[in-house]
């Protein structure tokens, strides 16, 4: 696969920022060229130095041993997206999706081992599990994120590789009026193949920061917008097969060029109130809307494993067949789209107050929820069905890395030789010209946590802090596919003139007649083509692992977990030297519950429906973090903790595809009141329980 580079050019830098911040400090400066020549000058840090030195300063004053990213200034964490800036950090990796990050592993566990929070809060999320897929947040409207390698027992949220919060501006701590302004303009250098595909996007932010009432209320608001255009050029072997006389041979081939985009823009608001000393609240508010389209033309060649004959006369080099024709053959023209639109919503308030100068309560309400789609179409063409294709008589080369590049005869450039159809015979009947499949995930958590610290300041325990925390966490996933069937039964039909877009440039691929392009998107939201579920599709064509298929894909999840801590921090002397960190214990309780289908076949009939099925259990958490100060800046850091992190939502909630109609010894009963048993053919297990560790940490910083 060839994938594009692209050029960024920065039409308008933070300059524009920096000015506006020169216009607001003007009287500042003007009051400091006034001062007195004898007095005290401060220097202070800007840009990416202050960047580096607030990511210092994280790292040297908690507890954990955490690593940290923070802005060099309001909007200007320098990556598109949150998982950019994290993967630069000791012990973090990205884990990528078409070219930009989007997951992490932390210290070479999967994402399944990380949890991510937004202000210390657990956040839905897109896919089918848990992981939080990290481009849907702006690096402009973030100000620090913490990757937690080591827990305490007063993070409610945490895994067994750690955990990464996501941190926005608090506008009263930052303590001035600031607008930044951000533009900046890229362009592809790759040619889109595909007609009116974008090959340029913007990305922009604006962010505003303001306090009143003698900076007793702080406001912060900004947005952010990017679109991002990449190509590729691929090309897919079908592998390799046995041709004549037991020389190997290439069994087919898919080529084809792909342009997409993603867009995304992120809002934030945060209001924070700190009428006196004993008062502090804040609220904050996030939306995203995300959509990532992927558009595909490609030609799929069938040789030695296809449709056509070996003809003589090919050459041989190291027992494999590396030049030959294939007359005969039958090649498909696949239009394939993948369509992914994501809505996040988060939203939390959280208040402290001080009753006295040894008590500190804090309440936290918070709300997160995520919508998302994704539509997957294929739509085939050629020409004629399968049974009365024109054939075509293909050849092609193969280098010696293996690659073996194929030149066609026919045009399929040519809308009125190439029908939208089944030319291979995929299944389904005549009139099928191709496949849907749309997945509907949303998840939604809502949480609650009250909590208390006591000043102790005796037998090196400076604070005890006590807390619970109740999470309520639903997500549901809907599964639809369907063939799509072409109008009155038809088995070929020309494209509508509406719905073309051009030809697309097939040179890459070894042909130079191009290829249809067509906008197989509008021709399906039109009601072109007819669509049924395949778990209701009368059509006895239509596969049984079709309607298994959207069992499997349907379900429901349903956590509620109660969360209980008690942690002492601890400052004292030891052999001369400080030694601070915590020690705590953390007990979670969790009630589990999942909406699960079900499905098998007897002979040909489908015996489905859904079952609702659960457990409860807990877990004890210790921790202890120690810091030990041996000075000149040297630091010893040691943590050990018993650490989970809880299964996959689809290991736990899989549609149940695998039943056997075979008594269970035990004598179990399922609530559709057949007695069988998990043959272990697929679904999830309702009650799976989490991954647990036992960790220990040795650090020495300087």
């Amino acid at each position: 696969m060839r994938l594009s580079n692209s050029h960024r050019l920065k039409l308008m830098t933070g300059a524009a920022g920096v000015a506006l911040m020169m216009g607001f400090g003007s009287v500042a400066a003007a009051a400091d060229n006034a001062a007195d020549s004898n007095d005290v000058q401060a220097v202070v840090v800007t840009g990416i130095r202050k960047g580096i030195q607030d990511s210092i300063t994280a790292k040297k004053l908690d507890s954990s041993i955490v690593e940290a990213v923070s802005a060099e200034d309001i909007g200007k964490l320098p990556d598109a997206s949150i998982a950019e800036s994290i993967a630069r950090l000791p012990g973090v990796a990205a884990q990528r999706t078409n070219g930009r990050a989007q997951t992490i592993a932390i210290r070479g566990l999967g994402p399944d081992y990380t949890v991510t929070t937004f202000n210390g809060r657990e956040q839905a999320s897109t896919n089918d599990n848990r992981t939080v897929e990290l481009d849907q947040y702006p690096s402009e409207l973030v100000s620090q994120v913490k990757i937690y390698k080591t827990p305490d027992a007063g993070m409610a949220y945490q895994g067994i590789a750690g955990t990464a919060d996501i941190e926005t501006v608090k506008p009263l701590a930052y303590g001035k009026k600031a607008i930044a302004l951000n533009y900046k303009r890229e362009e592809d250098d790759m040619k889109a193949n595909i007609p009116n595909a974008a090959t340029g996007g913007d990305r922009y932010s604006a962010t505003y920061i303001d306090q009143f009432f003698d900076k007793t209320l702080g406001v912060a608001v900004g947005i952010a917008s990017n679109k991002s255009p990449y190509q590729a050029q691929t090309r897919e072997s079908w592998g390799y097969a046995t041709g004549p006389g037991g020389l190997t041979v290439s069994g087919g081939e898919k080529d084809g060029v792909l342009s997409a985009y993603y867009q995304r823009t992120g809002e934030l608001a945060v209001v924070e109130w700190k009428p006196n000393d004993q008062w502090h609240s804040t609220f904050d508010a996030f939306h995203s809307d995300f959509k990532e389209l992927q558009t595909i033309r490609r030609l799929e060649y069938g040789s030695q494993w296809g449709s056509g004959a070996l003809q003589p006369g090919y050459t041989v080099a190291n027992g494999r067949i590396v030049s030959a024709q294939y007359n005969g053959a039958t090649t498909i023209v696949e239009n394939y789209n993948h369509d992914t639109t994501a809505k996040v919503n988060s939203a939390g308030w959280n208040t402290q107050f001080k009753p006295n100068d040894q008590w500190t309560l804090d309440g936290d309400l918070s709300w997160s929820k995520v919508d998302r789609t994704f539509l997957r179409l294929e739509s085939t063409a050629g020409t004629g069905p399968a049974g009365s294709v024109v054939k075509d008589n293909i050849n092609f080369t193969t280098d010696s890395d293996g690659n073996s590049i194929y030149h066609s005869t026919l045009n399929y450039g040519d809308f009125n030789s190439v029908f939208l159809t089944d030319p291979g015979g995929w299944g389904g009947g005549p009139s099928r010209s191709g496949f849907v499949e749309q997945q509907h995930i949303t998840d939604e958590i809502k949480a609650i946590k009250l909590a208390a610290t006591r000043k102790l300041n005796a037998f090196g325990i400076t604070n005890v802090t006590f807390g619970l925390n109740y999470a309520d966490r639903t997500k549901d996933k809907n599964d639809f596919q369907s063939i799509l069937y072409l109008p009155n039964g038809a088995s070929a039909v020309v494209v509508p003139t509406a719905f073309r877009t051009g030809t697309v440039n097939t040179n890459f691929l070894g042909n130079p007649n191009g290829m249809i392009s067509y906008d197989a998107l509008g021709l399906y939201r039109s009601g072109f083509w007819k669509t049924v579920n395949s778990i209701v599709d009368p059509n006895p064509l239509v596969g049984q692992g079709d309607r298994l298929h959207v069992i499997s894909e349907t379900w429901g999840v349903e956590e509620k977990l109660t969360t209980a801590y008690i942690k002492a921090d601890i400052d004292h002397q030891v052999m001369g030297h400080a030694m601070t960190g915590n020690i705590g214990l953390q007990y979670q309780g969790a009630d589990q519950s999942v909406n699960q289908g079900y499905g098998y076949f007897a002979g040909s009939t489908l015996v489905n429906g859904t079952q609702k099925l659960g457990t409860t259990y807990g877990d004890w958490l210790p921790s202890l973090n120690l810091n030990y100060d041996l000075g000149d800046e040297l630091h010893v850091r040691f943590a050990a903790a018993t650490t989970i992190a809880r299964p996959r939502m689809d290991d736990m909630a899989g549609g149940d595809t695998g039943y056997t109609a075979q008594a269970d010894s035990t004598g179990g009963t399922h609530s559709h009141n057949v007695t069988t048993f998990w043959s272990g053919g697929g679904g999830g297990n309702p009650n799976l329980k989490p991954w647990k560790a036992e960790a220990v940490d040795l650090s020495i910083e300087k």
